[in-house]
């Protein structure tokens, strides 16, 4: 049978484009083309954030859009892992949440030392965050992982090949790392970073001071921190600005809480009360499955009673240093707000000073069932004149006022009498009458043994036992007619970590006062009634006097 030559005429021109050399450079171009770009998948394929594999708590923690994420816990419980993630995938611009600008972000990220800032550049850029195995099916790398059945165990088939295990890649990869400035390149402690995306990271340590005036798109604490003017810049410098709703800057805090940042704690309880704003994760060492269960016991042996709930358990520091754990003003120490009778006894304490005059005003019942705390003021850069003012407000007549006695003390430069006394003589201009007068100026003057006041105060704070008021407490405080930082400082009053016989240095003039007046236990005495003039004319005659003052007798500040 003769061919169709047509077919012949086809395939001839078929054989000549086979031996083209264009064509077969053409082909062989695809090809390496082609293989490089598999190469290059496959070494995508391989990168720490390609990899990464998270646990149920630490997924919530990806995908959580609050501002605030609190990743908190007990060591080795696999919250910095988390936090290192989130941060690169930010950096990176490849988070699969979209919480984030993909490019030009700033960031902060704050360890407690610059020894703690090297680690966590290091767990961002170095192999071994987490471990890897080839998958017993495809052969492909992949994260060791959890045991589907039970999220607090190991895949049975990867805790069966440990020694199969490598550490995984960098979760940064070096090719979208663009440079670095380091603090102390020898250490490892990095000043400043930045990344192909066009995002910068700054480093610092919070034993330093923080930068004035930057707006960051994400902040990053590790572990607490000595210098909490870090906290205030972050709160200032992640006020939004003109991101999109879904791109607002975000902040992470991981810690296990042994020093307890007031801050932390602040956050935490903002979590607690349903804030949209601040969520909390609670990280344990029992629920993080890439630590042996004998790794464990050998870590829980090694910890003190003390510290196994705080580094084991993930309790926080501040629950067992607070020195007033059981103050509720919401419940068994608040009551509604009512006006004091005329017949009930009435005193004020107060802090005096410079920046702050804090006051609080209590009553006591005729039949001495409770002590009402109903008042309280923190005056800012006032003068004795501006307080004997707010006094006269609150009443014309008191049975005792109590004075911190060390501030009461002191002699102001270029005064001739000392603070209590031109307190004194404020009062009594303003017209204000003290039925019961104390040794220092008039005023009582409080204690100075702080042991004595604490054991006072938590007496108060206490049940009382048999006795016509078994089951109350001494104290009531009026819920929603004092200032939110008495109740801030009471709560956060803490022994020192390691030295439990005192306190850590925080804002505690309101408290004081409290505490002033708890030791000088006020009593019930029937006040003798004063009826106040139907005008204004006693507090008119106070201020003309004042203005008379002002600018010629020294009146401390």
């Amino acid at each position: 049978m003769t061919a169709d030559p047509d077919v012949l005429a086809l395939l001839g021109t078929m054989q000549s484009r086979a031996v083209d050399p264009a064509v077969r450079n053409r082909k062989a171009n695809i090809c390496a083309e082609a293989a490089r770009l598999a190469r290059k998948l496959a070494k995508l394929k391989m990168e720490g954030l390609q990899l990464y594999k998270p646990l149920p708590l630490a997924e919530r923690v990806h995908q959580c859009t609050a501002q605030w994420r609190i990743l908190e816990g007990s060591n080795r419980s696999s919250k910095t892992t988390a936090g290192c993630v989130e941060a690169a995938r930010a950096f990176c611009g490849c988070d699969p949440h979209n919480k984030y600008v993909k490019t030009n972000g700033n960031a902060l990220m704050v360890g407690l030392k610059e020894e703690h800032i090297a680690l966590m550049w290091r767990k961002l850029t170095a192999p071994g965050a987490f471990k890897i195995i080839r998958d017993e099916r495809t052969r492909c790398w992949r994260s060791v992982r959890a045991n589907p059945a039970n999220q607090t165990e190991l895949d049975p088939y990867d805790l069966a090949y440990r020694e199969k295990w490598k550490d995984a890649p960098p979760i940064i990869p070096k090719r979208m790392i663009r440079s670095v400035a380091y603090e102390a390149k020898n250490k490892g402690i990095p000043r400043m970073a930045t990344f192909a995306t066009g995002w910068r990271l700054n480093t610092r340590s919070s034993n330093g001071q923080p930068d004035q005036g930057d707006h960051y798109n994400l902040v990053w604490f590790d572990e607490e921190m000595d210098n909490t003017e870090f906290y205030k810049e972050a709160v200032r410098g992640l006020v939004g600005l003109d991101e999109p709703t879904q791109h607002l800057p975000k902040a992470i805090w991981s810690a296990t809480s042994q020093v307890a940042n007031a801050e932390l704690a602040e956050l935490r309880e903002r979590a607690e009360s349903g804030s949209p704003d601040v969520v909390c994760f609670r990280f344990l060492i029992d629920d993080n499955p890439y630590v042996p269960a004998t790794e464990r016991r050998k870590f829980w042996e090694s910890l003190s009673p003390d510290e196994r709930q705080t580094r084991y358990y993930g309790v926080p520091a501040l629950v067992g240093r607070r020195i007033y754990p059981t103050y509720d003003p919401a419940g068994i120490h608040g009551c509604d707000p009512f006006e004091i009778p005329p017949t009930w006894c009435k005193y004020a304490t107060v802090d005096p000073g410079r920046q702050h005059c804090a006051t609080t005003f209590y009553a006591v019942d005729p039949n001495e069932e409770y002590v009402y705390l109903y008042d309280g003021l923190d005056l800012k850069n006032a003068d004795a004149m501006v307080w004997a003012g707010e006094m006269l407000a609150r009443g014309m007549r008191w049975r005792a006022i109590v004075i911190d006695q060390q501030m009461g003390k002191q002699h102001p430069p270029g005064a001739g009498k000392n603070v209590a006394e031109q307190y004194w003589e404020a009062l009594t201009a303003a017209g204000i009458e003290v039925e019961q007068k104390g040794e220092l100026a008039g005023f009582f003057p409080g204690t100075n043994d702080v042991r004595a006041r604490e054991e006072a105060l938590l007496s108060w704070l206490g049940i009382r036992g048999v006795g016509p008021f078994e089951g109350k407490c001494k104290l009531q405080v009026m819920r929603g007619s004092l200032p939110d930082a008495l109740h801030k400082q009471i709560k956060q009053a803490r022994m020192k970590l390691r030295d439990p016989s005192k306190r850590e240095k925080l804002e505690e003039d309101l408290l004081v006062t409290l505490e002033y007046t708890a030791a000088f236990d006020p009593r019930y005495y029937e006040p003798r009634i004063v009826k106040k003039s139907p005008d204004d004319s006693l507090f008119d005659r106070f201020l003309e006097k004042k203005r008379r003052r002002n600018g010629r007798v020294h009146v401390f500040a």
